[in-house]
């Protein structure tokens, strides 16, 4: 049967942990898919093999997420138990012909979702420098990055995340002293966005928020993290105009 292997490490490096290994199972519903695993974790290195009966390249996102949680739960415990903040990456993957690649956590297509400023010079462009000046100066706007990045690294906390996230942007924009439907149409009416934009954010938050664990799928979260991204970047914008509503000839409003 194939398998998909992912290797990766446990930081801080200078703690060498090793723990009993662990094999179960897991059920995709979705593909009526057994996922077998094979987990272990010495001297802080750290494999999880897959094994399932039919594979497909589009698989490796869910498996990446379940090998994920998985590893992460071994390895939180072990904070948890030791007082130190562990934390583990996976840095390679092996897949079903044996061959062994850099393996990161990503999703490519957030990269094309930001306009409002460049890693490298461009004319007309922000550079990363402007922006790192207004992140360093707000708080909020950092935590905000925090929220969205960690998405990227621990797909289950898209929904939550992504949703706080937009609050914290909500805040940021809102009239001092705002209702909570004051500061949501401020924030509508400055970045040009739909109602039902923003309520697919909102809705897929409330069950997590409040201690649900009912299954998201991931064509869900990744939705999420798209619109959430690109609210992100219209605010950057926003604040790059001097706080001025966008202008409808530039950003046309975005619908769900």
């Amino acid at each position: 049967m194939p398998t998909i292997t992912f290797v990766g490490r446990v930081f801080p490096a200078y703690y060498q942990i090793s723990l009993s290994s662990k094999t179960l199972d897991w059920k995709w519903g979705e593909e009526d898919l057994t996922l077998h695993f094979d987990c272990r974790v010495e001297k802080s290195i750290v494999t999880v093999a897959c094994t399932l009966d039919r594979y497909r390249s589009e698989y490796l996102v869910e498996i990446h997420r379940r090998a994920f949680d998985i590893i992460r739960s071994a390895i939180n415990l072990a904070a948890f138990a030791s007082g130190v903040g562990y934390s583990v990456i996976f840095e390679s993957v092996i897949d079903t012909s044996g061959q062994k690649a850099m393996f990161v956590a990503q999703d490519l297509s957030l990269a094309q979702l930001c306009t409002s400023f460049s890693l490298n010079p461009q004319p007309g462009k922000a550079s990363i420098g402007e922006m790192w000046d207004l992140v360093i100066s707000n708080l909020a706007i950092f935590q905000v990055l925090e929220d969205l990045i960690a998405s990227i690294t621990l797909p289950h906390h898209v929904p939550v995340d992504c949703a706080r996230a937009i609050e914290r942007l909500r805040n940021l924009i809102a009239t001092p002293g705002a209702t909570v439907p004051q500061a949501w149409e401020e924030m509508r009416n400055a970045l040009r966005l739909g109602r039902n934009f923003l309520q697919l954010i909102s809705d897929t938050s409330a069950p997590p928020r409040h201690g649900d664990p009912s299954y998201i799928p991931g064509t869900t979260t990744t939705e999420i993290a798209r619109r959430s991204w690109i609210i992100m970047d219209r605010y950057l914008e926003y604040r790059k105009r001097g706080n001025i509503p966008l202008p409808a000839t530039d950003f046309p409003v975005l619908a769900g």
